[in-house]
Order: C-alpha cells, then sequence, then structure tokens
C-alpha cells in the first residue's frame, strides 16, 4: 500500500529527467499528481489555455 503513495513521485522524477528546461508541453487537464507533486516543488508551472487545454513549462530541475 505504501509504495501506491510514491508512484506518481517516481514518475515525475522520470518525467523531468525525459524532459528539457524551458520545455512547454501540452495537455488535455491539468497533468493529475504527478504536475501536481512537480508544481509543489516548483519544477513545474502550469497555465491554462482553455477550458481543457493546459500549458506546463519546465522551469527547473532537481
Amino acid at each position: 500500500m505504501f509504495g501506491f503513495f510514491t508512484n506518481y513521485k517516481k514518475a515525475a522524477m522520470k518525467f523531468l529527467s525525459q524532459h528539457q528546461v524551458g520545455q512547454r508541453l501540452f495537455s488535455t487537464g491539468d497533468g493529475g499528481r504527478k504536475m501536481r507533486f512537480l508544481r509543489e516543488k516548483g519544477y513545474v508551472i502550469s497555465e491554462r489555455v482553455s477550458e481543457n487545454r493546459w500549458v506546463h513549462e519546465i522551469v527547473k530541475k532537481p
């Protein structure tokens, strides 16, 4: 059960390793727990551009 709560953190770190600082990514939603974690840590800035479209920009890496 404990592993379930950390999966999104591992996914978030893998996501950062696969993308570059300054890269902008588009999604249909706020990105869920993974993006919420990255926003809280200050690695990603997200902006809602329409009713169901979001832009996520990577501003720094750990």
